[in-house]
């Protein structure tokens, strides 16, 4: 709402009173197919002014146009709505993390009852431990994946890669399969409660196998880890390599930068984890998890609202959803 100024590298375009809105050419604009419509350049491809004004439009009454706009735009602001919650609570996330991975399982207005004390991962509570992971875990990396194997003698089964690892989940809607033995899979062969860190990719990133599928193993750019006692919670991990990962940078010398970025088992063996009592521990993993689900939850919301936004944009540009007149 302020006089502005553009470059060559815009058109301005003024509709023409009584014929089409502007909010109605805001939402049809974007959805013309223009590849066909562009000019090869040396600094890439351009439309020019005189193909842009060859664009067909289709012009319903003013009303219905008016009524158009008023649709989409209630279905965007929607989406908006959606992303403004998804971001907030991000970012509520982020500092509960810092929270908890700093004071323990306490009420904000009870951290200045916590003795704290410093350590090789921080500032943690003073009744914390903090123990290698290779102390607590057995860490198993998995198969290779090779064009020129034998398939004799073996089946195919579905594997995990690091595409399918994400922050706390696991995305099994796009798995690749290759060929194990008997002996193989039994050894790779993947258990609710198995805990996955990346090797390659986004190096650390970890999440929970939750047995989302009765079998399945996982590739050699994957760590497979498994407690060698019951005195951690997967999730309780999970959460801290996001917090310690991504938030604080702290195992930031963990990949070989020389070549492509990798963590071996024995830096992965390295690391200094917090290990604190197992009821708070639970406690800690309860509370980021409730936060996630609000996330995951909002990001279905917001997935559902964009393939809304364009079945109704087809429908309504087209002709095939016909609407009147809004009401003011």
């Amino acid at each position: 709402n302020v006089d502005a100024y553009h470059n060559e590298a815009i058109i301005s375009i003024y509709p023409k009173e009584n014929r089409v809105l502007k909010e109605f050419l805001f939402y049809y604009l974007p959805a013309v197919d223009y590849s066909k419509l562009q000019d090869k350049a040396i600094k890439g491809n351009t439309l020019n002014t005189s193909k842009l004004i060859k664009i067909p439009i289709p012009l319903p009454p003013l009303e219905e146009q008016k009524a158009i706009a008023d649709i989409l735009s209630t279905v965007q602001n929607a989406i908006e709505k959606t992303e403004k919650v998804i971001n907030a609570t991000k970012q509520l996330k982020k500092s509960m993390m810092k929270h908890l991975f700093t004071y323990g399982a306490v009420a904000v207005d009870e951290i200045d009852k916590v003795k704290l004390k410093e350590s090789e991962i921080g500032l943690i509570p003073e009744h914390w431990e903090v123990v290698k992971l290779g102390d607590i875990f057995e860490v198993k990396q998995g198969k290779q994946l090779s064009s020129k194997e034998s398939k004799e003698g073996k089946t195919l089964k579905p594997f995990l890669r690091t595409s399918n690892i994400l922050w706390n989940r696991i995305d099994v809607s796009n798995l690749s399969y290759m060929p194990f033995s008997d002996k193989e899979f039994e050894v790779l062969k993947l258990c609710k409660g198995d805990i996955l860190v990346c090797e390659g990719g986004d190096v650390g990133r970890t999440a929970v196998w939750e047995g989302q599928l009765e079998e399945c193993a996982y590739q050699n750019h994957l760590h497979r880890l498994r407690p060698k006692e019951n005195n951690i919670v997967n999730y309780f991990f999970s959460y801290w390599m996001e917090y310690a990962i991504s938030l604080r940078g702290l195992y930031i010398s963990i990949a070989n930068k020389t070549t492509i970025p990798n963590l071996s088992s024995q830096r992965l063996k390295s690391f200094p984890i917090p290990l604190p009592p197992l009821d708070e521990q639970q406690k800690i993993a309860n509370i980021l998890t409730t936060i996630d689900q609000k996330i995951q939850a909002e990001e279905k919301k917001k997935q559902a609202l964009q393939n809304l936004f364009k079945t109704l944009l087809q429908q309504l540009m087209t002709g095939k959803i016909r609407v009147k007149k809004t009401k003011t």
